[in-house]
């Protein structure tokens, strides 16, 4: 693989815009916290789905399992530091009320099927069309400006077409005889020089992820433990976020944990079976790869593999925008406050247009 480094991220746009014109694969990607944009590009387009989660690439992976996964095999790699501009300007954007009876209705749905004790908690969660004037790349640009602390991509493939997102959640990362995964969930609105203040409701919602992490762990992993929960700001919101971590023994294999894990509670609910049957029944829209997983896979000398949970994202489809948004449902939900978490959420793309 032709690998290089260039300090000029205008030609890694152009290489990309490229990439997009003969329409073959490839991905550009920021890490949390890092300057450093990797641009991954193959030359032909090679179906790769993964097998046993061994392959090095790029891992882009659905929510639901029936779907496609695909590994990106590159032959060429460059990267390139991002350098944000200082007086870039932000922006909300108005947000309408399309769809709200709908998705209370859903929400209301759900949480009638907890009282029965169907469900323990579900994840409900709806789509938004938005049209746009912008490029793909001018839209990931604007997410590496706006949200240094997240994982920011752009992927393309002829058999997915354009997914862009800037998402807070860590669905994986392996190093070394190390494992680690957060559970992240409870949302709060975002406001200047108002310290969040966390209900029961949100509180427990964290727990029941925090507490199937740590069980899925424990029968893969040894010395599982899990940190305290802490607050983290994502876009326009807050979330409780808790850290597990564990260690491989002899036997481990990924796979297993992968197919244990996804989906977790935090994207699709307890029990998952009975969860994931309420999604498909109910949404009445394919989440495709939105609440999926994405990252590299195997990648460089020490094979590390550091995959996200695909949220805060949208599918772009010529001037349309489809932006997803959804929220944890519990037995203390409230569905006017259900539909606002969606419009805070939706900022964090919306804002990007």
């Amino acid at each position: 693989m032709h690998s290089q480094e260039i300090n000029n991220f205008s030609a890694l746009k152009a290489r990309s815009k490229e990439q997009l014109e003969k329409q073959l694969p490839f991905v550009l990607y920021r890490k949390p916290k890092e300057k450093k944009v990797v641009g991954l590009f193959q030359k032909t387009e090679q179906i790769v789905a993964p097998k046993d989660y061994k392959e090095q690439g790029f891992l882009f992976a659905p929510f639901d399992k029936e779907g496609a996964s695909f590994v990106l095999i590159p032959n060429e790699n460059i990267a390139a530091d991002f350098v944000s501009k200082i007086d870039f300007p932000t922006s909300s954007k108005q947000v309408d009320e399309v769809g709200r009876k709908a998705h209370i209705r859903l929400v209301q749905k759900a949480i009638d099927e907890i009282a029965i004790k169907k469900l323990q908690k579900v994840i409900v969660s709806r789509k938004i069309e938005v049209r746009t004037t912008k490029s793909s790349i001018e839209i990931f640009e604007t997410a590496l400006q706006r949200y240094p602390n997240t994982f920011c991509y752009l992927w393309y493939h002829p058999n997915t077409g354009i997914w862009i997102g800037a998402t807070p959640e860590v669905f994986l990362k392996a190093k070394n005889t190390n494992i680690t995964t957060v559970a992240l969930a409870g949302t709060i609105k975002a406001e200047d020089s108002k310290e969040p203040i966390w209900s029961t409701k949100e509180i427990e919602e964290q727990q029941i992820v925090v507490d199937y992490i740590n069980d899925s762990f424990k029968e893969s992993l040894e010395n599982v433990r899990v940190s305290k929960n802490q607050t983290v700001k994502a876009g326009a919101v807050y979330h409780l976020k808790s850290t597990i971590t564990g260690k491989i023994n002899e036997n481990f294999k990924l796979k297993p944990l992968i197919e244990k894990l996804h989906p977790t509670p935090a994207v699709c609910g307890l029990p998952k079976t009975e969860a994931l049957q309420f999604i498909h029944t109910n949404e009445n829209y394919d989440r495709s790869y939105y609440t999926g997983f994405l990252g590299e896979l195997n990648a460089g000398d020490a094979s590390e593999t550091h995959l996200f949970v695909n949220l805060r994202c949208m599918k772009l489809e010529g001037n349309t925008a489809s932006i997803f948004v959804g929220g944890g449902i519990t037995k203390d939900s409230v569905p006017e406050s259900e539909w606002l978490e969606t419009q805070y959420k939706s900022q964090t793309m919306l804002s990007l247009l």
